[in-house]
């Protein structure tokens, strides 16, 4: 079979294409942009020829084997959405984190360090933890060993150190809030050399979605990345059922078990639905609710009252403050510190979550319960509460207006 003859411009494109590392990006909130856009090799390889410093024109079309035509282009598309930018004279720079192998390898030997200190912290703290949940009436239908996954990893190394210590008047600091972009949204977008394994000591990505209003609210804590969870019924984003019948019936047992009537009268829906509903949610598998010998209903998940949270939430709070001090603020400024070192415009990546690797280290050692292997159960860290969320009002209004000026 007669080989095909490549052009000189050809030639060129596919050598470069062989001496740039393919990328994989990391997603924050909702990028105003098409994310296929960074899949194309042309887009990739210019990206990563700017990840260190300004260059100019003809050195980008050198180095990553295109014309200038085709460079222009991607330029002009790149800066559009904010993921490169031209400075001055100087020429364009990536205006995202882009990561080689050797560098996340860095990040994951620092995240290591402090991961071990983050569980440190929290080993210690579990026996206060544990005091302030069994006040909670949910601790007796779930018993700690049950729930404690859900206390120590989803509120207090979550939702406290991430959602909330960050955002405090008295810790507020740009470089632990989302990326201020000129669209004036906070999202993320940070490339890195794919690689078989990016951080080996990392078995598991933890991650908690939130859904709540004014009645109420159903959190999910789960990982994701490294498996394919599998779920089992109900859907794979229980949080969603909050505005169902399933989540209103849910959050109308933060008291106890209740019987089909009672619920009927508590949530307000017809008695038929709430028949239909706690029939089909008895079915789920795990069930969604379990039958008492009185002919009540409880709920297959933990519930709080929000009187309950304000002791469960403050105790998890006091943690969040020391992990914030002794792990993220030390660990972040040594992140920045080596970037420079290395050249970098962007701190090393801290996707090496020492949170993460926290809990992991926790549940080998058996001080936290086994984390569930996929296939697992739709209830595996899904909590929830009634009423009034303490706290969160203090993130929402902790954080100052920023300018943020408009692109030309």
């Amino acid at each position: 079979m007669e080989r095909r003859k490549l052009t000189r411009g050809a030639r060129e494109v596919e050598t470069a294409s062989q001496e740039f590392p393919r990328l994989t990006f990391d997603v924050w909130g909702s990028v105003p942009f098409p994310t296929k856009l960074t899949r194309e090799a042309l887009v990739q390889r210019i990206l990563f020829c700017l990840r260190t410093g300004p260059k100019h024109d003809a050195q980008i079309c050198g180095e990553v084997g295109a014309s200038a035509d085709e460079v222009q282009a991607g330029l002009a598309e790149l800066a559009r959405w904010f993921l490169v930018k031209k400075e001055g004279d100087s020429g364009w720079v990536a205006d995202i984190p882009i990561f080689a192998k050797r560098e996340v390898e860095i990040a994951s030997e620092i995240g290591r360090r402090y991961a071990q200190a983050e569980a440190e912290i929290l080993k210690n703290s579990i026996p206060g933890l544990r005091m302030a949940y069994e006040h909670c009436r949910a601790a007796k239908v779930f018993p700690w060993r049950e729930a404690a996954l859900v206390v120590v990893g989803a509120l207090c190394a979550d939702f406290c150190v991430s959602d909330r210590v960050p955002f405090r008047q008295e810790y507020l600091d740009e470089a632990f809030l989302p990326p201020l972009h000129p669209d004036g949204k906070r999202w993320g977008y940070v490339g890195r050399e794919a690689m078989a394994s990016p951080i080996p000591d990392r078995k598991y990505r933890f991650y908690q979605n939130l859904s709540r209003d004014s009645g109420g609210g159903i959190s999910r804590f789960g990982y994701y990345g490294s498996f394919d969870e599998k779920r089992q019924s109900p859907p794979s984003r229980p949080e969603r059922l909050r505005y169902c019948d399933a989540g209103k019936i849910w959050l109308s047992l933060a008291e106890g078990p209740l019987s089909l009537t009672a619920i009927h009268e508590r949530t307000g829906i017809q008695a038929e639905t709430v028949q239909a509903a706690v029939h089909e949610m008895c079915a789920w598998r795990p069930p969604g609710l379990v039958k008492t010998g009185d002919n009540g209903y409880l709920a297959g998940i933990p519930i709080f009252s929000s009187e309950e949270l304000v002791t469960l939430l403050a105790e998890a709070d006091h943690v969040a403050e020391m992990i914030h001090r002794d792990v993220s603020i030390p660990m972040q400024k040594e992140l920045e510190s080596t970037g420079k070192r290395l050249g970098l415009r962007f701190p090393l990546p801290s996707d090496a979550s020492a949170r993460d690797i926290a809990l992991q280290l926790l549940s080998g050692a058996g001080t936290l319960p086994p984390i569930p292997q996929p296939p697992v159960p739709w209830s595996f860290g899904v909590w929830g509460w009634q009423g009034h969320l303490p706290m969160w009002e203090e993130v929402t209004t902790s954080i100052p207006p920023t300018p943020c000026p408009r692109p030309r």
